[in-house]
C-alpha cells in the first residue's frame, strides 16, 4: 500500500480523472468497496448502519457506501453536518433506496438522539477527509461528543479515509476525534495518518482501490510504503522442494559478553525460526557453555577461527554483529577487525545494539561500513550514530530516517512506535504497528535475528529488513494475542509466535 503526502492523493485524483475516471465514477467504486466490506466483516453483528455525513467528498462516499449496504438488507440513517444546500446526487440516491436522513440540529431531543445512536451496529465516520486542518468545529465536536456518550458499547466505528479530527498531512488529532475500530483506507494511506498520535486512532487499516490506471505520472514520484501481508507474500524467498541447508544460507552472529549471554542466543534461535539453513554462533567460551545446550542445531566458533574463515565463505551468507557484544576493548577491536575484513566481500551485513554504539565513536563511520550494510537502532542508538537528542529523533523520525540513510549510504531500520524502514535511494517502508508487547529486553535482538535470517536466504538489505520487521510485529501480535495482554509477553514467547504469525501470514489471501 502506498503512502503519501495529501497533495500526491490529489494529484492521484487528478490525473486519473484526467485519464477518464470520472470523479463520480471514483466515488461509486469507493462506495461499492466500502459497502462490500463492511457487509462482509459485520453482517453477523447486526445490519443496522449510521453514517456521519460532511458536504464533501468523504460524505459523498459515504453515501454511496451506505446505499450499497440498503441493497445488500441493511437498513441506514444518515446524520447531516455542515452545508447540504445543494444536496449531492448520492444523497438523493440514498433517500431513494429507503434511507433516513437527519440534520444534526433536527434531532432536537436527548432522547431521539439516543434512540438513533443506540441502534446502530456500525457508524461510518464520514465528516472530514484529507482537506481537514484543526481546529474542528463545535457541530461536530457535540456529535462526536454525544456519540462517545451515548452509542451502544458493541457499536462498531469505522471512518471513512480518515478520523473526523485528523489532519492526515500533519498528524494533529483534535481531543473530540471518535478513535475507530477500523479505517478504510482510500487507494493510499496518508502520510500524517503514519504518526504518531494519529495512528493510535485508526485501529485496523482496510485498503479499498480507486481503480485507476497503471501509468498514471504521479506514481513514478511515490517512493513512501506501508508493509502489509501482500509485500510480504511478495518479498519472501522462495523454498523449492529440491534444496538443501545451504539453499538458505548461514547467518554467522557475532556478539555476547559476561553481562549480556542470552542476547545473541535470542538472534540465533529468531534467525532459524526466519528459515535461514544454519546458524554459526561467534562468541566467548563463557557464552558457549551457558546456551549449547539451548541452541542445539548451532556451529559455535571462536572468533579467532571466524576472522580466518570469513574472507573463504562462499554460498549465501549473513553476518550479524552486535547482540550483546558489549563495548569493552575486546570488544571493541574485534568489532572494527570484522568491519574491516568485511569491507570489501559482497555479504549482506547487519549491525544491531552494542554494534551500532561503537560504530558511533568513530567520527566519519560510515566510509567504514560494507557494501551491504543494514543498521537497526532504536531512537537513543540512532540519535548517536546522528550527533542529536533522542527528542530530536522522534520528532522527526521519517525525514531522519530517510536523510541518514541517503548520507550514509545504508539501509535503516529505525525502531519503535511504527518502525521505519528507509534505503539510500530514497525507498521507505513503514510498518503500521505500535504495541508494547514488543517492548522488552531482547525484542531488538530478535529483530536482527529475523533480519539477518532472511538476508542469508538472498534478500536484497531493504527486502530482508521488510520482511524482518513485518514479521517481528506479526509475531508480537500472536504473541499478545495468546497472552491476552502485553503484560507478560516474554521473548522465549515472541520466538514461538513466529510461527504462528508465518502460518497466519502465508495462509492469508
Amino acid at each position: 500500500m502506498n503512502l503519501v503526502t495529501v497533495a500526491q492523493m490529489r494529484k492521484i485524483e487528478q490525473q486519473g480523472n484526467a485519464a477518464g475516471v470520472g470523479y463520480d465514477q471514483m466515488i461509486q467504486t469507493v462506495g461499492a468497496a466500502i459497502a462490500a466490506e463492511v457487509d462482509h466483516r459485520y453482517h453477523d453483528v447486526g445490519c443496522c448502519v449510521l453514517g456521519l455525513i460532511g458536504s464533501g467528498n468523504n460524505g459523498r462516499d459515504t453515501l454511496a457506501a451506505m446505499t450499497g449496504l440498503l441493497q445488500r438488507g441493511w437498513r441506514a440513517t444518515a446524520i447531516l453536518t455542515g452545508n447540504h444546500g445543494n444536496p449531492a446526487p448520492e444523497l438523493e440516491d440514498f433517500k431513494q433506496h429507503g434511507g433516513q436522513a437527519f440534520e444534526w440540529a433536527d434531532i432536537s431531543s436527548n432522547s431521539q438522539q439516543i434512540d438513533i445512536l443506540n441502534q446502530a451496529d456500525v457508524i461510518l465516520d464520514g465528516i472530514y477527509g484529507i482537506g481537514f486542518h484543526l481546529p474542528l468545529n463545535q457541530e461536530v465536536k457535540l456529535i462526536n461528543r454525544a456519540i462517545k456518550l451515548n452509542k451502544n458499547p458493541n457499536t462498531i466505528i469505522l471512518a471513512v479515509d480518515c478520523p473526523s479530527g485528523m489532519d492526515c498531512n500533519s498528524g494533529q488529532v483534535d481531543e473530540d476525534t471518535l478513535p475507530a475500530l477500523g479505517t478504510i483506507i482510500i487507494e493510499a494511506a496518508k502520510f500524517g495518518q503514519l504518526t504518531m498520535p494519529s495512528f493510535s486512532y485508526l485501529g485496523e487499516l482496510i485498503p479499498v482501490s480507486l481503480k485507476l490506471p497503471n501509468d498514471l505520472p504521479v506514481y513514478e514520484e511515490i517512493n513512501r510504503s506501508v508493509l502489509t501481508a501482500e509485500t510480504f507474500h511478495r518479498l519472501l524467498p522462495p523454498r523449492p522442494l529440491e534444496s538443501n541447508k545451504g539453499t538458505y544460507g548461514t547467518v554467522s552472529i557475532a556478539g555476547g559478553s559476561d553481562k549480556y549471554p542470552g542476547a545473541p542466543l535470542i538472534a540465533g534461535k529468531a534467525a532459524v525460526r526466519s528459515g535461514c539453513g544454519m546458524v554459526r554462533m561467534v562468541v566467548p567460551e563463557c557464552v558457549k557453555q551457558s546456551g549449547i545446550g539451548l541452541l542445539v542445531e548451532a556451529i559455535w566458533e571462536p572468533s579467532a577461527h571466524f576472522m580466518n574463515q570469513l574472507p573463504t565463505l562462499k554460498g549465501k551468507n549473513a553476518v550479524l554483529i552486535g547482540p550483546g557484544l558489549g563495548q569493552s576493548d575486546e570488544s571493541s577491536a574485534l568489532f572494527w577487525s570484522l568491519l574491516d575484513t568485511l569491507h570489501d566481500l559482497n555479504l549482506p551485513v547487519v549491525i544491531d545494539a552494542d554494534g551500532l554504539n561503537l560504530l558511533a565513536r568513530e567520527p566519519d563511520w560510515h566510509n567504514r561500513l560494507p557494501r551491504n550494510t543494514i543498521l537497526t537502532p532504536h531512537p537513543g542508538e540512532m540519535a548517536r550514530l546522528s550527533g542529536i537528542s533522542v527528542e530530536e529523533v522522534q520528532e522527526n523520525r521519517l525525514a531522519l530516517c530517510e536523510a541518514e540513510a541517503a548520507k550514509r549510504s545504508t539501509t535503516i531500520v529505525l525502531k519503535g512506535a511504527l518502525t521505519l524502514i528507509c534505503h539510500p535511494d530514497g525507498s521507505t517502508a513503514v510498518m503500521p504497528f505500535a504495541d508494547s508487547c514488543l517492548a522488552k529486553a531482547g525484542s531488538g535482538d530478535m529483530l536482527a535475528g529475523i533480519i539477518a535470517g532472511f538476508a542469508a536466504q538472498g534478500a536484497s538489505a531493504y527486502d530482508a529488513a521488510r520482511l524482518g520487521v513485518f514479521l517481528h510485529a506479526s509475531a508480537g501480535s500472536y504473541a499478545k494475542k495468546e497472552a491476552g495482554q502485553a503484560y507478560s509477553v516474554t521473548i522465549p514467547d515472541l520466538i514461538d509466535s513466529i510461527s504462528t504469525a508465518f502460518r497466519s501470514i502465508l495462509s492469508s489471501s
